[in-house]
């Protein structure tokens, strides 16, 4: 394919020795995949950062260069500086700008100044807060405790939703888990709004689960829709911070899907102004992905459909160009395989990126000049290989 490039890869190389059943069980660790841990660029910058022997190293992506930016033993003595337990292992760190990390312990999150060894506390939230997201600039965190949707700014706690029946869940994953959600929260590009996961599971029937992890097994009841039975309703709140107003977005009206459709592929556009989701319906089988304005919850347009006599699967969001923001690309897997296509924000294909008889596994990202880089199978269905296109 012209302008396709093979950028790295990733191989399992052949062995003449037998596997042992300790090997086909993923237990011996030599056959683990080598990855570097806490791995994540250092904003703003050429340079990259990683963990290793109990150390935070950053390395420059062109030169190669390596520098240690401090180890267990530094951290654990500025811990103590702060009246803070020393760890056995180094914290999980963000990476916001040179000098600056951040870190969370026991709900409580910290800005570390590495350079000048200072630990500051900006923020907290309860022990019992869960599906914890970070705001883009890093200090307001949004979260959830038992079914209500929570923001957290420098300590003080708003509560955004005040829905007392359980049925009612805000925040969370919807769908089981299915169509690429993982999460229920989504932080707007400029940190004023946060949108999120409505689900009405009132209706849904019980479905008993036996936990054996007890002496005596006892039983835990999910909301589980079984085939023909009532679905959760999912909707989409949005809440700005700046006002305290909750709305939510129109997405029951029309002829997408009826009432028991899925939400998925939510994606803020670059401006913040619009949101983005593919209204999936229950048969799996189309979905028409749609904008809506961020500020008053109306339906906008459809971009484009997908229909597929058995399935279709819109699993990933779009991904914009930081360059252009009128134009992003889409996953589809409308030709019998997952594809990068390129759209226009008025639903106009462009292109067709990326075509053949194999997967694109993974989008990375965009890279200046209009590189675009992404991992898949084109090489083997055995190996992840990372390419790009200009």
């Amino acid at each position: 394919m012209a302008g396709l490039f093979f950028a790295t890869c990733f191989r399992v190389s052949a062995q003449e020795k037998m596997l042992t059943a300790a090997d086909a069980a993923y237990q011996n660790p030599a056959l683990f995949q080598a990855y570097m841990q806490q791995l994540q660029w250092l904003g703003g910058t050429d340079n990259f950062v990683y963990a290793k022997n109990k150390a935070l190293w950053e390395e420059n992506a062109k030169t190669s260069k390596v520098s240690r930016l401090f180890d267990l033993l530094e951290f654990n003595s500025d811990l103590k500086k702060t009246s803070l337990e020393p760890l056995k292992r180094l914290a999980k760190f963000t990476f916001v700008a040179p000098g600056q990390a951040i870190f969370s312990l026991k709900g409580n999150y910290y800005n570390y100044d590495y350079l000048n060894h200072q630990i500051k506390k900006f923020n907290q939230i309860p022990d019992t807060a869960q599906n914890q997201a970070m705001g883009p600039h890093h200090q307001m965190v949004a979260f959830t405790m038992l079914n209500n949707l929570y923001l957290a700014d420098q300590g003080k706690i708003t509560q955004i939703t005040d829905d007392k029946n359980p049925g009612f869940v805000n925040g969370q994953y919807v769908s089981r888990n299915e169509f690429g959600i993982d999460k229920g929260i989504f932080w707007s590009p400029s940190g004023d709004k946060i949108a999120f996961y409505h689900k009405d599971e009132s209706h849904v029937a019980q479905y008993p689960l036996v936990e054996i992890n007890h002496r005596i097994a006892q039983v835990h009841f999910i909301r589980y829709p079984m085939a023909g039975e009532a679905s959760e309703h999912v909707t989409l709140g949005v809440y700005d911070i700046k006002t305290g107003k909750t709305l939510f977005l129109d997405t029951d009206s029309g002829h997408f899907g009826g009432l028991n459709h899925y939400l998925t592929a939510v994606t803020w556009g670059p401006d913040g102004k619009y949101i983005y989701t593919a209204i999936l319906n229950r048969g799996q089988n189309h979905f028409w992905m749609n904008q809506y304005d961020a500020s008053t919850g109306k339906f906008v347009k459809t971009l484009f459909e997908e229909e597929n006599p058995k399935y279709v699967e819109p699993l990933f969001p779009l991904y914009f160009n930081p360059e252009n923001h009128s134009e992003f690309i889409w996953n589809s897997r409308r030709d019998g395989w997952n594809h990068l296509y390129l759209y226009n924000t008025d639903g106009k294909l462009i292109k067709q990126l990326t075509r053949g008889d194999w997967e694109v596994t993974k989008f990375l990202g965009y890279y200046p000049k209009g590189e675009v880089y992404f991992i898949s199978t084109k090489e083997s269905t055995i190996q992840q290989n990372i390419y790009y296109f200009s």
